[in-house]
């Protein structure tokens, strides 16, 4: 991620009256630099991924819900979907930014996960 998209995520974290405050005070400059530092390198080890990477769950993406990577979809909506009988097509056609092979591949995770747990 580029700084700017670090800085926008940690500006999205504050109040308007915290931005404020930041901006206006005489060390507003250094102490939004060290600010924004400081939430990045926390965020960044509070990122977790799992599914070779097509989950993602980060705190400044809905509150760490697990998401598909690239997109702010949480999985859980697939698998509400698929629970409600409707059908994996239709679920590619809702949401045009996962690809067929990325929800098998999360599904085939999950699968693999329960097989894997049963074994043990």
């Amino acid at each position: 991620m580029r700084f700017t998209g670090v800085v926008a995520n940690f500006f999205a974290t504050l109040s308007t009256r915290t931005k404020a405050t930041l901006i206006q005070s005489r060390w507003g400059l250094k102490s939004l630099v060290l600010s924004v530092i400081i939430w990045a390198v926390s965020t960044v080890a509070e990122i977790k991924s799992a599914a070779g990477g097509l989950v993602v769950s980060n705190p400044a993406i809905l509150g760490g819900t697990p998401v598909f990577g690239g997109t702010r979809l949480p999985v859980q909506t697939l698998f509400d979907y698929l629970a409600d009988g409707l059908t994996l097509g239709y679920f590619l056609e809702t949401f045009e930014g996962v690809t067929r092979e990325q929800a098998r591949a999360v599904l085939r995770h999950g699968w693999d996960r329960i097989v894997a747990e049963l074994a043990e």
